[in-house]
């Protein structure tokens, strides 16, 4: 998350493609902003938020929003793992940047951290939040 831009500026101009796992919202729409054109120019790939961690959810969610009926699906992603220091850095970096969710086809913005109680499905109830990838609202039209 913090050095993406930096890395992003690097492989431009060493003409090597970009991949990397960060998935945070603010840097992938900056990501977007400032690179796809060059990368585009270059013919080179720009891809970030390739990590595995939140891929079955995803492909879930499209299964549920495809289905007939469906217009609205929250999501929320529980890990259990003892964060690295860069994992760290970068959830605590998340909170400074706004967030977005999908409704009616528009990114709206989060008014803040917004914070609820989820229940598993073996009843253990969660603190979860919107930074980064936690909580997902996901809205068809």
């Amino acid at each position: 998350m913090r050095h993406s831009s930096t890395v992003a500026e690097a492989c431009l101009r060493a003409g090597v493609h970009y991949l990397d796992t960060t998935g945070e919202q603010h840097v992938l729409t900056m990501l977007r902003e400032r690179f796809t054109a060059d990368f585009a120019k270059a013919g080179l790939c720009l891809i970030p938020s390739t990590a595995y961690m939140y891929s079955l959810s995803e492909i879930g969610a499209r299964f549920c929003l495809d289905t007939p009926g469906v217009d609205t699906l929250d999501m929320t992603e529980v890990a259990e793992a003892v964060p690295t220091v860069a994992s760290t850095q970068t959830i605590l970096d998340a909170v400074r940047f706004p967030s977005y969710h999908l409704k009616d086809n528009e990114l709206v913005r989060y008014p803040g951290v917004e914070t609820c109680e989820i229940t598993t499905p073996s009843g253990r109830v969660l603190k979860a939040s919107n930074w980064g990838h936690v909580e997902s609202h996901l809205v068809q039209s």
